[in-house]
């Protein structure tokens, strides 16, 4: 059995309509502790549907990331500056869905409805878990 449905209208399945990014850092141009610097920032990313019908929808989520990271200029013939930094990811340990496989709507070989979302929900393998809370160090050079 088949059935046409007109899909018109409806959002892109996998797609997150509003996102904010917030950064507030600070950087000591002199002095002493010159180059030292961190910076926390807040990445929200609004629910999105995971399917055509728009019967789905992954919840919205909020990361808190910090970094504390230390700049300095190197006097090399190829480098002009090193970056060393730490950083800690998900700083709350946040469960969140971060991406997910379009699923596939179906419908009811007895009736030939639009199965519901709660039918669809129980189809698996489409969610992926966004990453804990990782920790990060490391380097960046900067050549010439």
């Amino acid at each position: 059995m088949t059935r046409r449905f007109d899909r018109g209208g409806n959002k892109i399945p996998g797609i997150s309509p509003n996102e904010l990014f917030a950064r507030l850092g600070y950087d000591q141009p002199l002095g002493p502790w010159k180059g030292v610097g961190a910076f926390v920032e807040y990445v929200w990313k609004d629910g999105f549907y995971m399917e055509n019908a728009n019967l789905l929808r992954a919840p919205g989520y909020g990361l808190v990331n910090v970094n504390v990271h230390y700049d300095t200029a190197i006097a090399h013939p190829y480098l002009t500056g090193a970056i060393y930094f730490f950083e800690v990811k998900n700083l709350l340990d946040k469960t969140y869905i971060a991406s997910a496989n379009n699923i596939t709507d179906s419908i009811n070989a007895a009736t030939g409805l639009q199965n519901s979302g709660t039918v669809l929900a129980n189809t698996g393998g489409s969610i992926y878990a966004g990453a804990p809370r990782t920790f990060v160090a490391g380097m960046r050079l900067a050549f010439r």
